[in-house]
Order: C-alpha cells, then sequence, then structure tokens
C-alpha cells in the first residue's frame, strides 16, 4: 500500500485541493494518479517568503492535475477537426471524422471502440491526445434508456 504525507483534503467546485507535508509525498501521489487515470500535469512553484540572514526560503510548490471527463459506457463523438483548425484528431486515433464511439474502459488511457461506421474498432485514446484536441461525451450512461427490440 502507497503511503503518502497527507495534510488535508479540500473541496472546491471544480475540483478538489490535497495538501502534502513534502513534495516527494506529493510526487508519489502524482505519479499513483498517472498509473490509473489518463491525465496531464503542470508544476510550478512560488516564492512565499526569503530569510536573507539565515539564508532559508520558503516555496509554495503546486501541481495541477487535468483529469480526462470521459468515463465507461460514455457514447462520444471524435470532432472534424480540432479548436486549433490544423490539427485532425480522428486521424490520430485511426478513426474518420465524426466518427461514434463507445468508452469500454478507462485506465491510463481511454479506451474507445467504433460503432459508427459499424467497424467496431478498437482504439486507445491516450491524455497527450485528447488534450491537443479536448472533446465532451455526447452521452453518458444516465441519458441512457434500456430497451427490447422484439422481432
Amino acid at each position: 500500500m502507497m503511503r503518502w504525507r497527507l495534510l488535508g483534503v479540500q473541496q472546491l467546485k471544480d475540483g478538489l485541493d490535497f495538501y502534502f507535508a513534502d513534495t516527494g509525498s506529493a510526487a508519489k501521489f502524482v505519479d499513483w494518479c498517472k498509473a490509473r487515470v489518463p491525465l496531464r500535469s503542470k508544476s510550478s512553484k512560488k516564492l512565499i517568503s526569503s530569510d536573507k540572514k539565515s539564508n532559508k526560503d520558503h516555496i509554495k510548490y503546486t501541481t495541477a492535475l487535468d483529469v480526462v471527463p470521459l468515463s465507461r459506457d460514455d457514447c462520444v463523438v471524435v470532432p472534424l477537426v480540432a479548436p486549433d483548425g490544423y490539427s485532425k484528431p480522428a486521424n490520430d486515433l485511426g478513426l474518420g471524422p465524426g466518427s461514434v464511439a463507445l468508452v469500454t474502459k478507462v485506465s491510463s488511457v481511454v479506451h474507445l471502440v467504433q460503432v459508427h461506421p459499424p467497424t467496431l474498432r478498437a482504439v486507445e485514446l491516450t491524455a497527450e491526445q485528447y488534450f491537443r484536441s479536448p472533446f465532451e461525451a455526447t452521452l453518458t450512461p444516465s441519458d441512457l434508456v434500456p430497451f427490447t427490440i422484439l422481432d
């Protein structure tokens, strides 16, 4: 079991803040998260105070994690063209533009199965591919209704 020196957790409207006793514990936590969910991280540090006499600095370290907002059984439509107008994410994934896919699994990558056109091609979407051209789920499991086809 992984142990971090976690000082506290604070819930915010757009996520969670985790507070650690040292940067090593925070780095272990980031590595643990990267192994389990697709995400990107950005680190920064800020000088809080400096004591010239003792030559000591108080630095605040911050790491922001952005998690891919897709979950299992989500239905997604691969965008035709990326927001920048140049890169084509559909070509990166091996799916045609405007393809409909289902998320079958989320681990360190997002596993997709193309359902329209009905090729059932399985592809993996990395966090880098997603954040290069982000898109949202068109339908989530809570939006779907089970039905039975009688022949």
